[in-house]
């Protein structure tokens, strides 16, 4: 007895902790994060000892990013009459020219599993001038259709997320239908007449566990300033976390327990009936939070679900049963579960409650039932 009250409390010691850590990692990036990522400014190097250039200069930008081991997962392209031409000097036989970007729209980065690569995302990002008028236009056309998803096979990430995301307004809409012929066009990009100014690369650290955060191997959103001191080119790109609740509630699983919570909590049931009900529980459980290709499914969310569902499979059988006292102990499962919610059931939002805020706890109606059923448990098994 005393070494499982050991055990029980070592677990709830590293129960806190996680949600504790869990917090913490609330302000990094990591694979299962959507965010936005935006181009603001470029300082870069024009290499002739001629005129800065202007919107005449035949002038674009291009954003190419490799997420994890997909090389060239999308493209963006930045013509002149998106951009805005400030100030510039002379500089080593060229300018600096700064420009800002006026299309204030991001690149919406999807949260993508089993990613592989050394980093999460690299961005490539350079800047060419003096373009032929058919590579301008060619360039300028591909520049309306969005944010290009050159590699086939991470399109259904990129066009799925955007699919939940609310506010089209602020992001570039992917797009698969040219992917072909922008690699095309990339590819030929050595041979063309253009005069290349110098570019930078950006890189977000890959981090996968919240451990990482101790070991320096993650990245805090916010602007950021990438140079290259050589050539003195600059730019500043945002990083935006985007909330990913709102995808999580989309999902099929979501909708399913919520519809077995509003039947089953609060509610009293027949013990013939028991046997159907633990068995849908348990088959729902089997199934429902397991990591599938065309799923989101975050380990936060699933988490904090499993609780959700663990209540309901502990909670039934105390409502089936007429003699009101428990015959053996609550199962380490059932243990966990009292002790997330003793912690969580808060009128507040918080990282370790996030996914079951909105309809179990910010919902007055809906934390009575919880909270109804999760003292049927305490006082069945006679736990403060």
């Amino acid at each position: 007895m005393k070494n499982l009250k050991k055990i029980l409390f070592v677990l709830l010691i590293v129960s806190v902790l996680c949600n504790i850590a869990y917090s913490q990692a609330d302000r990094y990036i990591n694979q299962y994060d959507p965010y936005i990522i935006t181009l603001k400014k470029l300082t870069f190097y024009y290499p002739l000892d001629d005129e800065p250039i202007s919107m005449m200069s035949n002038f674009a930008i291009i954003i190419s990013g490799t997420i994890g081991s997909q090389r060239d997962a999308f493209v963006r392209f930045i013509p002149a009459d998106k951009i805005g031409f400030e100030s510039y000097k002379e500089y080593q036989d060229g300018y600096l020219q700064e420009v800002s970007i006026m299309d204030s729209r991001g690149i919406l980065i999807p949260p993508i599993k089993d990613l592989g690569g050394s980093n999460f995302l690299e961005l490539n990002i350079k800047a060419f001038a003096n373009l032929t008028d058919f590579d301008y236009a060619k360039m300028k056309k591909l520049s309306e259709l969005g944010n290009i998803a050159v590699n086939s096979s991470i399109i259904s990430p990129f066009a799925g997320f955007y699919g939940f995301y609310g506010s089209k307004a602020e992001v570039f809409k992917p797009t698969d239908e040219v992917w072909a012929e922008a690699q095309v066009f990339l590819s030929g990009m050595s041979t063309r007449q253009k005069i290349e100014c110098y570019g930078v690369n950006y890189i977000v650290p890959y981090m996968t566990y919240v451990t990482n955060i101790m070991s320096g191997q993650n990245f805090d959103p916010g602007d950021k300033i990438i140079e290259d001191k050589k050539w003195g080119t600059m730019a500043i790109v945002g990083i935006k976390i985007i909330n990913n609740e709102f995808v999580v509630y989309a999902q099929d699983y979501y909708k399913k327990l919520l519809d077995k919570f509003m039947r089953l909590a609060g509610n009293s049931i027949y013990s013939d009936a028991l046997p159907g009900i633990m068995e849908e529980l348990n088959d729902f459980k089997a199934v429902a939070f397991k990591d599938k290709n065309d799923i989101y499914v975050s380990p936060e969310a699933k988490k904090q679900l499993l609780y959700v569902l663990e209540l309901l499979i502990q909670a039934q059988p105390v409502k089936a049963d007429s003699t009101g006292t428990a015959l053996g102990r609550l199962s380490l499962e059932g243990e966990l579960m009292l002790d997330y919610f003793r912690a969580n059931i808060t009128g507040d939002k918080t990282g370790v409650n996030r996914y079951i805020y909105e309809d179990f706890i910010s919902n007055d109606m809906n934390r009575l039932k919880l909270q109804k059923e999760l003292d049927l448990v305490r006082n069945y098994y006679n736990l403060k």
